[in-house]
């Protein structure tokens, strides 16, 4: 910026000078470690990121093989209801059977 003890058209001193550039430097030094803090935080976030996906990673796992194992006690289950109303047919048969001896 202008130094501000700086008339108009004259040149500035060297005083006014080297207080500028000291004011840059302090500027240019802030600048530089608030640029460091930032890259620090996006690697912070960068890890924490790569952490969660790999947490996902490990659930989605899981959650499929949760998913196959519900599939196969379904499947089993079902098979199940269908020999459990496969046997009741003889059953009712065989209970008509008696029936009509029975009534004999």
């Amino acid at each position: 910026g202008r130094v501000a003890s700086q008339k108009k058209g004259a040149a500035p001193t060297q005083a006014a000078l080297a207080k500028e550039v000291a004011e840059l430097t302090k500027k240019l030094k802030m600048t530089t470690h608030d640029a460091t803090v930032e890259q620090s935080q996006v690697q912070q976030l960068q890890e924490t990121q790569r952490q969660k996906g790999v947490e996902v990673e490990a659930a989605s796992e899981e959650l499929r093989a949760l998913q196959s194992q519900a599939d196969s006690v379904l499947k089993t289950l079902n098979h199940q209801k269908r020999m459990h109303e496969l046997q009741k047919l003889p059953l009712k048969h065989n209970e008509r059977l008696m029936q009509n001896l029975l009534a004999a």
